[in-house]
């Protein structure tokens, strides 16, 4: 059984820095007492993954497997001032990280997905580069009280969460057009419409110059709850992950950065509060 447990930091506030690598976010951790290895934070993982480099090197017996994806287990994960214990992963390199690898040369252990992240709060400072996950199982009271007093504190109003195969959706609008059904995806660097929900809401793009079927918006005004960010770029095609059914687009960092956002999956909600 999973277990989550507050670690706090020496010397400093409880959390985590982070590095945003080609527009996704980046955070160190602890395995099994070893590293510190370089994971993806991503909203849009419905698992937490560990590739096979990341495997072998830590002995884990899903290395000498012969093919991938595999199931293996961790003993210890230390990361964003939470300690996971007896965490199961998957083991595979993920094909919508490679582009950071290939383009950015990040040499990524793997994503934090759902099975690490709807374990506990978490809080991401885009402005002061923090992330800090805090249990909602080994200390649910402790949490709960930060989630109020976060509510109290806050003149926004929370955003529903809903689950779709462990996918975490907003609705928002698009240039006043909506509502729109959107993952909320922190490992995206981009956010995406696909063509046939552009069609249906009358949302135009323009071709992207050496992208065949890819079009963009240059400067749209984007709505989530009470939070409007404008002069987006946004996208207009259909990912990989257009496989998922069920949604209209991909909300990805250019719409979240610039925000602290806290996601309780607990209470599928999400605040967006004024960065800094």
């Amino acid at each position: 059984m999973l277990a989550c447990a507050a670690v706090p930091a020496r010397g400093g506030p409880v959390g985590a820095e982070m590095n945003l690598v080609g527009g996704v976010i980046v955070v160190d951790a602890r395995l099994n007492g070893r590293g510190p290895y370089r994971f993806i934070l991503d909203t849009g993982a419905t698992e937490t993954i560990l590739t096979p480099a990341t495997a072998r090197d830590l002995g884990l017996r899903a290395g000498d497997l012969p093919a991938f994806p595999a199931n293996a287990t961790l003993d210890e994960m230390v990361v964003a001032g939470a300690q996971l214990s007896d965490l199961g992963v998957q083991v595979f390199d993920p094909p919508q990280a490679r582009p950071l690898r290939l383009d950015q040369g990040l040499d990524y252990a793997g994503l934090l997905g759902y099975t690490v992240l709807s374990q506990c709060l978490l809080d991401i400072d885009y402005s002061k580069r923090r992330v800090r996950l805090r249990s909602v199982t080994d200390d649910p009271v402790a949490a709960e009280r930060a989630w109020q007093d976060l509510l109290e504190e806050s003149e926004a109003r929370p955003v529903r969460i809903d689950m779709h195969r462990r996918l975490p959706h907003v609705s928002a609008r698009i240039n006043g057009r909506g509502p729109l059904r959107m993952i909320l995806d922190t490992g995206s660097a981009e956010v995406v419409l696909l063509p046939a929900s552009a069609t249906r809401w009358g949302i135009k793009g323009m071709p992207l110059a050496g992208y065949r079927g890819v079009d963009w918006i240059a400067g749209a005004s984007l709505d989530v709850g009470t939070r409007r960010k404008s002069g987006l770029p946004i996208v207009i095609y259909r990912p990989e992950r257009g496989r998922v059914r069920g949604y209209d687009g991909i909300l990805g960092t250019p719409f979240l950065r610039g925000f602290r956002v806290v996601i309780s999956y607990r209470h599928n909600a999400m605040l967006l509060l004024a960065g800094g």
